[in-house]
């Protein structure tokens, strides 16, 4: 906590805050300006739903912000975990390791915010696939249900069972402008890398560039592929299962990133968490099948 801060009290609008807030709305006023159609080769590019799911993807992030602000330094390292995973759920691990490294009996609440920021990637990339395209939610809703509860389960677990609270400072942005031009490219590069296998390997060509894009971002591609679903080149099935083994792709990867960023005792803990989600992924994709 950043010396003079109130302890539990908000800090204030600070001067970064302001400036977020002017950029957010300069994008919001863009909006109405864009073409609402697919465009470009392979026509698989939306400009105003591509501009639409960035102001999500700041406005998400933005909330997680003032959400770790006014939580105050009791449940900081969760909150933060969590709006962490708005944007990136390895850094939300990495800087959970972090302190689990420098503080060892804060082990249980530092994996808890690892966690915590898987929890709010998970969010974040159901928020996007509904803006990218609704009806695709509804084929995901049971295998994200069934990873959800359990997971989160665990994680509050985690925390009921800390020995103390971490300290958590305020400092930061509500967005990262330069993580969300990233995410753009992301998104229009998968997007023309799915819709081209497609074209050329058909429905294995999705399956197999889910599980190499999903390794690098897990909400860049469940978002190219809900564009490709949208765009009409494939179908329903097809997309669902090639964002489920995106995202277990992407999660998977996290374990060994613990091991590697982490101690022992976290890395364990952090990975005991993402297998329950991954297991509860495929078990409600499994049900949902039989159903």
């Amino acid at each position: 906590m950043p010396a003079g801060e109130p302890k539990g009290k908000f800090a204030g609008i600070t001067r970064h805050d302001a400036q977020d807030g002017l950029v957010f709305l300069a994008a919001l006023a863009v909006l109405p300006l864009l073409p609402n159609r697919m465009i470009g080769p392979l026509s698989v590019f939306n400009p105003f739903a591509f501009w639409r799911l960035l102001l999500v993807m700041m406005g998400l992030s933005a909330a997680g912000y003032w959400a770790a602000r006014l939580m105050g330094p009791r449940r900081g390292l969760m909150a933060a975990g969590f709006a962490t995973g708005f944007v990136s759920s390895t850094i939300g691990i990495a800087a959970m390791s972090a302190r689990a490294h420098d503080h060892p009996p804060v082990t249980n609440i530092a994996a808890a915010g690892a966690m915590a920021s898987i929890m709010g990637s998970l969010v974040y990339l159901i928020a996007l696939v509904t803006v990218a395209d609704a009806p695709l939610l509804a084929d995901l809703a049971l295998p994200f249900l069934c990873a959800f509860v359990p997971a989160l389960g665990y994680a509050l677990k985690l925390a009921w069972h800390a020995r103390s609270p971490a300290e958590h400072d305020h400092t930061g942005r509500a967005f990262d402008l330069k993580v969300i031009a990233m995410f753009a490219g992301l998104v229009v590069l998968f997007s023309f890398i799915s819709a081209l296998l497609v074209e050329r390997f058909g429905s294995e060509g999705m399956l197999a560039s889910a599980v190499a894009t999903g390794l690098v971002d897990a909400h860049a591609t469940a978002v190219s592929i809900a564009t490709i679903l949208v765009a009409g080149k494939t179908d329903m099935e097809t997309g669902r299962l090639a964002i489920l083994i995106g995202l277990s792709a992407n999660m998977a990867v996290k374990i060994p990133a613990a091991f590697a960023l982490g101690p022992r005792r976290f890395a364990v803990k952090v990975g005991g968490g993402i297998a329950i989600l991954i297991a509860g992924l495929w078990c409600g994709f499994g049900i949902a099948v039989l159903l």
